[in-house]
Parts: structure tokens; C-alpha cells; sequence
């Protein structure tokens, strides 16, 4: 009976050992300085457009006050977060936010982990790992109802123009004062399917200018325009139409050369939108200083062409509706060619010397 006694003592310590121990435990997990380190994305598998703005929240608890200045940092497989400093002297559950911007595909691993400055040293506490992965993807826009076949006919008119800056002349200036000016239009119809419909065309104005020019330079058939003398020449800041009167022109003109004076119809056709044949047109405006000499005027008509061809090949998707562009856009060089005269017939703003030995 009295072993039956000892066996029992000792079982009931054994217990209360082990059930002293496992309190224990539990005490130092509830009463840890942070407890319960939690991380979430808002987004874990992402797919849409990059680049993408990532957003994570964390969570965790503070159960010991006057812990001083800790930090927080989410750790990822691809690199560390920068540790952001967060006040821990006040107990209390904190959540923080954490932003990153993903630029391409992405599979990662992550978790937050908050650190406590102590005396023996850093202490820190993570959070469990989370997967978080997105996949990089072009935007395509959203095709609304499309837009019923439309035809229209459509006019562009040059109304005149302002003289910015004046070109250089020649030394001897032979052709009259100023300035002596045309407009040129290029232009050509663009088909569905990446191709010019139809010849490509140009139409060019009366040339307007000093009438009183002497040389072998002097223009034929000129009419007078500007202001540089009794006789017409431009400088800068000449408009024309002029400001004040009617412009000077012979009063019998024949029909061609009537729709060759400012204002002038530049192009006028027809324009179709969707069905079976739609179209478009594009028109390369420009205006010379003239000085009777058009060695580079003809290069620019074949090097414009060329141009509007190259041009009609990549819109094919203005023309079907497929994409937008502005109505009138200053892009891309036309002409280039190394010039060989002081004066000679040349595009106004042309970019670099007229000539240079």
C-alpha cells in the first residue's frame, strides 16, 4: 500500500512539471515585446499592363512599451525593401503599407519583418512568406461600335501667309528688293492598303515679289506682293494678303493662272470613311524664296515623291481607321541635297547654308 502512495506522488509531480513547463511556453509566445507579423498583397497574381504599382499591408502587434525607434522592411527574393523607421514605444496593433513597382513579369516570395533596437543588439520578428507573381501584357483598347461608312468632299485653302524672317540674297540682289515668294503643294491619295491612289500631283502659285527686278534672274510674269519698295519685295514681317487694299493683279488673267493666286485651293476630293474603299490624303505644303534657278526645286519633286510613297506604305491603319494622327503634323526630312549656287529657287526654313564653298 505504501508503494501504491510513492508511485502515485511521483506521477502527480511528474505532471505538474510538465504542465508548469508548457505554461510556460505559452506565456513567452502571448508576452513576446511583437507578436502576430502578418503581410498581404492586394493583388497576389496579377495580370494587366506594366509597369504596376504593387501594394502590400502588414500587421503587428506591440506588447511592450518604450521600445524606442524599431523599423519595418519587406523582404523579397528579388531584393530588400528599404527599412522605413516606426515608433514602438506604445503598445498597440500597427499596420503599415508598402509600395513597389513591378516593370516586367514577376514571380516572387515575400514576408515583413520588423526589427527592435536593443541593448544586446537587434531583435526580429517575421512574418509567414507569401507568393506573389504577375504577368506583363499589352493593353488593347477597347473597340467600340464602329462608325458608319461616311463620305465627304473636303476642300484646303492657303489664305495667304506672314513673312517670319527674311532669306539671305546674293550679294548683287539682281532679281528686285526682298524677297520674291511662291506656295507648293504636294499631294497624293491614299488607298486601304498601303498605296498611293492615283497620281501623285502638285500644284504651285503665281510667284509674288518686286516686279521692277533687272537681270538674269528677273522673274516673268510676277505679281507684285510685299513691302520692300514702291514695286513690291518681301521683308520680314510682310504679310500678303496686305494688310490694307486689294492685291495688285492684272485685271485678264486666264482661268490657270486665276487658280494659281493667293488664296488658293490647295487640294479638293473626295473622302471616304469605312465601307469597301475608304481613303485619305496627305499634302506636303510648303513656299519658296524664288530666284528663277530651280535646280533644287526639281530634286524636291523627286525626292517627295519618293516621301509620299514611303508614307502611304506605313498608314495603312489612318486610312482604315484603325488609329488616329493629328490633322497637321511638322515631322520627318523630305529633301536633302548638298547645294551648288548662291541663288537658286529653295524651300523657306530649309536648315543649313545655301551654299558654302
Amino acid at each position: 500500500m505504501k508503494s501504491k502512495l510513492m508511485n502515485t506522488t511521483l506521477l502527480t509531480s511528474v505532471l505538474q512539471a510538465l504542465l508548469f513547463v508548457t505554461a510556460g511556453h505559452a506565456s513567452a509566445q502571448q508576452f513576446d515585446m511583437i507578436s502576430n507579423v502578418t503581410l498581404e498583397a492586394d493583388n497576389d497574381d496579377y495580370v494587366g499592363p506594366c509597369p504596376k504599382d504593387m501594394h502590400l499591408k502588414g500587421q503587428f502587434q506591440v506588447n511592450q512599451a518604450s521600445l524606442g525607434i524599431g523599423s519595418y522592411q519587406v523582404i523579397r527574393l528579388d531584393g530588400d525593401g528599404n527599412a522605413v523607421p516606426i515608433s514602438l514605444n506604445d503598445k498597440g496593433t500597427r499596420t503599415v503599407d508598402v509600395r513597389f513597382r513591378q516593370t516586367n513579369t514577376w514571380s516572387n516570395q515575400v514576408y515583413l519583418r520588423v526589427t527592435v533596437s536593443l541593448p544586446s543588439g537587434p531583435k526580429q520578428f517575421d512574418s509567414g512568406r507569401i507568393a506573389i507573381k504577375g504577368e506583363c501584357r499589352r493593353v488593347v483598347p477597347e473597340v467600340g461600335p464602329a462608325a458608319p461608312p461616311a463620305t465627304g468632299r473636303f476642300r484646303v485653302t492657303l489664305t495667304g501667309f506672314v513673312v517670319n524672317h527674311e532669306t539671305l540674297e546674293g550679294p548683287f540682289s539682281t532679281d528686285g528688293a526682298g524677297d520674291e515668294v511662291f506656295a507648293l503643294v504636294n499631294f497624293a491619295e491614299l488607298g486601304p492598303s498601303g498605296n498611293v491612289s492615283g497620281p501623285l500631283e502638285t500644284r504651285m502659285s503665281v510667284r509674288y515679289g518686286d516686279t521692277s527686278g533687272i537681270g538674269p534672274n528677273t522673274l516673268p510674269g510676277i505679281f507684285q506682293g510685299g513691302e520692300a519698295s514702291r514695286t513690291g519685295g518681301f521683308r520680314s514681317g510682310n504679310p500678303y494678303p496686305p494688310r490694307a487694299g486689294q492685291p495688285v493683279t492684272p485685271s485678264r488673267l486666264r482661268a490657270e493662272t486665276r487658280a494659281r493666286l493667293i488664296p488658293m485651293i490647295l487640294w479638293e476630293g473626295e473622302l471616304r470613311r469605312g465601307g469597301p474603299n475608304p481613303n485619305g490624303a496627305v499634302l506636303v505644303p510648303t513656299i519658296w524664296e524664288s530666284d528663277n534657278t530651280p535646280d533644287v526645286l526639281n530634286i524636291w519633286n523627286r525626292q517627295v515623291d519618293d516621301y509620299l510613297r514611303r508614307f502611304a506604305a506605313t498608314s495603312r491603319r489612318f486610312v482604315t481607321d484603325a488609329a488616329s494622327r493629328p490633322l497637321v503634323e511638322r515631322v520627318d526630312t523630305v529633301l536633302s541635297t548638298p547645294p551648288q549656287l548662291i541663288d537658286f529657287d529653295r524651300p523657306i526654313g530649309i536648315q543649313g547654308d545655301t551654299f558654302n564653298p
